[in-house]
Order: structure tokens, then C-alpha cells, then sequence
């Protein structure tokens, strides 16, 4: 019984130092407090200078990145719910439950306002071409405003509400996810009016992304599935990390995904391999995240009104499940032709790494728990371990984890000893 309850009290450490080690995989560079509510939505201008940032309260502001100046830019009447930089323009959109669309020129400050919609807008995207904005909320319908020819073409495709939309990296679709009434994924060519419906979701989308060349598209819903389309062959694969409402998901480069559950962590996922770790963990909620492209900073916004950035090039192969970074050899070396009970036996442990080696940990865990630690005094990217134990009847168990600059990694070996 006691040699029971160790095994599960270990067994609890290591699955708490186990999320612990995914924290390390992004390192904080920067809080910064910028509103007294929740910050809602976030946009990164192209040049990765600048964060557009709308808050609960309804207030849009822009973020000197480097020099940490803050701006306020003007106002929406309620909540924005999105916004987002023109390309390659000093140009802001942002929407919000006052049901406006609006525009925010920082070159001329000045403002334009679309009152199409007649009920709160959720989501909005720009054209690669800066032609057209795209937006749609609580009314079933898509709105495309040309702001320049002063141009409208109002669209109707769901039966309810619309709660995400995004333009293909081409220009030539627009991707929408319906809320809960009509929870399909729609491509709308917009040149053509062609209508493409994917039903898969048996819930409301919460966020939808295209990976950089447009072959895939990802929808992200409320009944807690990650759905990658493949466009070119129609064919789907799904994908449960965890029981619970997807808030926001971002593709960061073809094979990786960014998800937030709207809790206090921002996981990635590796889609070829469908393996997701823990990259950075909070100590408050993240309502929102933006970053631009692969390699630039992710940028966080929290429910107590902050902006957390984060390192660039922080993205590592480093996973839970997987040990990519680490080689470990295990071998016992006994004088006898079979492991024998209360025997001593020669562990032999070799660990190599790709990175600087901090800590190794071992646990035995049979009639007993023991533990031991190891720290190289040096850099070093490769440990030789010799260490003698005793085996005894039934499950012999040992943990060995170890820690480097890219994280944390374990494995456990069992032997059953008759």
C-alpha cells in the first residue's frame, strides 16, 4: 500500500513539473499596463513596430513596440471586439457590439464609420489587395465595404449569427465560421459568388486561420475541436487537445499551430505529428494574442488589462511527448545472467543533448522511492550516470528527467520483476 501511494505521489510531481517545464519554452520580455478592463483584440502592424490594441471599455490605442509609448487613438461606444492594421498602411479597422465599423487613418487622424450591421459585429479581416474589408457579427449576413469607392456588397450565407470570417492569403476566398445556430465552415468566392459549405462542427467557431500558402485552413469551435482542412482535397483531420471551448487558434508557420482556451496559457501545436506543449504560462487570463508572421514576437493581452510581450524566435521543437532534443541510453549491468532480487545492479545512464545540460532527476520507485539529483558544474551537453539499485518483486519503476535551456523532458522505464 505504501510502496502504492508513493508511486502515485511521484507520479503527481513529475506531472506537475511536467507542465512546469512547457513554461520555459517562451520567455517573457515585457508587461506593460496599458487599461483598467480586459484588453479584447490585438493587431501587430506588418512591420512589427506597432500593436493596435481595443479594450472592454471600448477604447483603441496604438503601442510604440519598442519604445513602450502609448497612444490613444479614439473610441468605440461598447466592447471592440476586433481590430486590425491595414497592410503596409498607417491605417487601423476595429469593430465592436455598438455595431460600427470603423476606420482610423493615424496620418490624417481622422475617422470613417460604417453603421451597416444591425446588431454587434464579432469579426473582421482585410484583403491582401487592401481593397475590401470584410466584417460580420449577429445578423447572417457578410459585408464587404470598398472605404475608398465607398463601395458595399452585403452577402447572405448562414441562417444565425457569424462569429469568425478571414481571407485566404490569396484574396480569392473568404473562410466564415457560423455561431451556434449554423456552425458550418463556408468558403465564399466573392469574385464568383461560389459557395463552398464544410459541416463538421457540431458547435459555434470561434476563430478560423489559413496556414501561410493557403492550402489549409483550421477552424477552431466551442465543442472543443481543431478541425485542419485540406483545401485541395477536401479531406479534414481532428483534432481534441483538451475538454474545452477553443477561444483563439494562429497558425505561426505551416507545421505549428498557437491555441488559447481563454485560460491563462498559450499552447502549440504540431499538427503533422499532433503532439501540442505548453509555451508560455500566465498569471492571469489571455483574452487575446497576436504575432505576424514566424520568428517575430507573440504578443499577449490579459484580463487584468495588460500587454505581455514575448521573446522573438521562441518557437522550439521542444514538445511533451516527443524528445527531439534529447538521446537516452539506459543499460543495467549485473555480474549475473538475470537480474536477481536484492541484488545490486550497475545503472549505467547516458544522456546527450542538443542544448546545455541544467538538471538531471532520477526516481526509483519500487518497495521504496528514492531520489537523485545532478548538476553539472560545467557546460555540458552529454552526462554519463553510474548509479548501483536494487530490484524487487513486481513493478520496478524509474523516472529520469531532464532539464535544459530548452525545457524539460522524462521518460519511464518499468521493470517487472517476477
Amino acid at each position: 500500500m505504501i510502496r502504492i501511494l508513493s508511486y502515485f505521489i511521484i507520479c503527481f510531481i513529475i506531472s506537475i513539473l511536467f507542465q512546469i517545464s512547457g513554461y520555459s519554452n517562451i520567455k517573457l520580455k515585457k508587461i506593460l499596463s496599458v487599461s483598467n478592463t480586459p484588453i479584447e483584440a490585438l493587431s501587430m502592424s506588418s512591420d512589427g513596430l506597432y500593436l493596435a490594441i481595443g479594450t472592454l471599455d471600448g477604447i483603441i490605442q496604438v503601442l510604440d513596440i519598442k519604445t513602450g509609448v502609448l497612444e490613444k487613438i479614439g473610441q468605440h461606444d461598447q466592447k471592440v471586439t476586433a481590430i486590425k492594421w491595414y497592410p503596409n498602411k498607417k491605417i487601423i479597422v476595429s469593430t465592436s457590439i455598438d455595431t460600427t465599423v470603423k476606420i482610423w487613418d493615424l496620418k490624417k487622424s481622422s475617422v470613417k464609420v460604417m453603421r451597416e450591421h444591425l446588431g454587434p459585429v464579432f469579426s473582421l479581416d482585410i484583403d491582401p489587395q487592401e481593397k475590401w474589408i470584410a466584417t460580420a457579427g449577429s445578423g447572417n449576413r457578410i459585408i464587404l465595404w470598398d472605404p475608398k469607392e465607398n463601395q458595399i456588397i452585403s452577402k447572405k450565407i448562414y441562417k444565425e449569427a457569424i462569429w469568425s470570417l478571414k481571407f485566404s492569403p490569396n484574396g480569392k476566398y473568404i473562410a466564415c465560421g457560423g455561431g451556434e445556430g449554423d456552425p458550418r465552415v463556408i468558403l465564399w468566392n466573392y469574385n464568383t459568388d461560389q459557395l463552398i459549405s464544410m459541416n463538421k462542427h457540431k458547435k459555434g467557431i470561434n476563430s478560423l486561420s489559413f496556414s501561410p500558402q493557403g492550402k489549409y485552413l483550421a477552424s477552431a469551435s466551442v465543442d472543443h475541436k481543431i478541425l485542419i482542412w485540406d483545401l485541395s482535397t477536401k479531406k479534414t483531420k481532428s483534432l481534441i487537445l483538451k475538454k474545452k471551448e477553443i477561444w483563439k487558434i494562429k497558425y505561426y508557420n505551416v507545421n505549428n499551430l498557437l491555441i488559447n482556451y481563454l485560460d491563462k496559457y498559450i499552447y502549440k501545436l504540431n499538427i503533422k505529428k499532433n503532439i501540442y506543449s505548453v509555451q508560455y504560462k500566465h498569471f492571469a487570463q489571455i483574452t487575446s494574442f497576436t504575432c505576424t508572421k514566424n520568428k517575430s514576437p507573440i504578443i499577449l493581452g490579459d484580463s487584468l488589462g495588460n500587454i505581455i510581450i514575448l521573446d522573438k524566435q521562441v518557437i522550439k521543437p521542444h514538445n511533451q511527448k516527443s524528445l527531439a532534443n534529447h538521446e537516452i541510453a539506459i543499460q543495467l549491468l549485473s555480474p549475473y545472467r538475470t537480474i536477481k532480487l536484492n541484488q545490486p545492479i550497475k545503472l549505467n545512464l547516458l544522456i546527450k543533448s542538443k542544448y546545455y545540460i541544467k538538471k538531471i532527476i532520477i526516481f526509483i520507485i519500487n518497495e521504496d522511492t528514492r531520489v537523485f539529483t545532478y548538476k553539472p558544474v560545467e557546460n555540458v551537453n552529454t552526462v554519463e550516470i553510474l548509479k548501483y539499485i536494487q530490484f524487487t518483486k513486481g513493478k520496478n519503476h524509474i523516472f529520469i528527467m531532464v532539464t535544459d535551456q530548452s525545457g524539460m523532458d522524462t521518460r519511464r522505464y518499468l521493470f517487472n520483476i517476477q
